[in-house]
């Protein structure tokens, strides 16, 4: 089963992607965070397989929650999830 953490600062799109994920039964959403701080702590401790991450997030970037990720020993695939769509 694949392991899954989600990023954003919408609860609802946070509760939308994690029932859509675990509707699959192929994923298990292991934690969700609304801030890049919350975040990079979490997924260091949860180690998971992908992060579904918002670009845009209050109190700064996906993008840069991104890099800080390529730097981690357990490196998860990125999604990006976005609802403006210049970043499409």
């Amino acid at each position: 089963m694949l392991r899954a953490f989600i990023v954003d600062d919408e609860p609802l799109a946070r509760d939308e992607l994690a029932y859509i994920l675990r509707r699959s039964k192929r994923v298990e959403v292991v934690g969700e965070a609304e801030c890049i701080e919350d975040a990079l702590a979490d997924i260091q401790i949860l180690m998971p397989d992908v992060v579904f991450l918002d670009i845009q997030l209050a109190g700064g970037s996906g993008l840069n929650l991104a890099q800080q990720l390529v730097d981690l020993e357990h490196q998860p695939e990125i999604v990006f999830a976005t609802a403006y769509d210049e970043y499409a």
